[in-house]
């Protein structure tokens, strides 16, 4: 099974502190390859690297203009 979750950036907040927990949780299961999209290149959160089968892309959005 693959997961995506999909998150602005880490920077240091509680849905942020609660998606690295989620993210912990389900690798230590090993029950599925995980996938994090960034729509910023911003991480706060140091235990990020330490979770394993967790592929982390960044895709930079472009501001709208009106």
């Amino acid at each position: 099974m693959k997961i995506t979750f999909l998150i602005d950036s880490l920077r240091r907040g509680g849905k942020e502190r609660r998606l690295i927990e989620l993210l912990k949780y389900l690798s230590e299961k090993d029950c599925a390859s995980l996938q994090l999209i960034l729509l910023q290149d911003v991480v706060e959160y140091l235990e990020l690297k330490e979770i394993s089968n967790l592929k982390v892309t960044v895709i930079k959005r472009k501001g709208a203009k009106i």
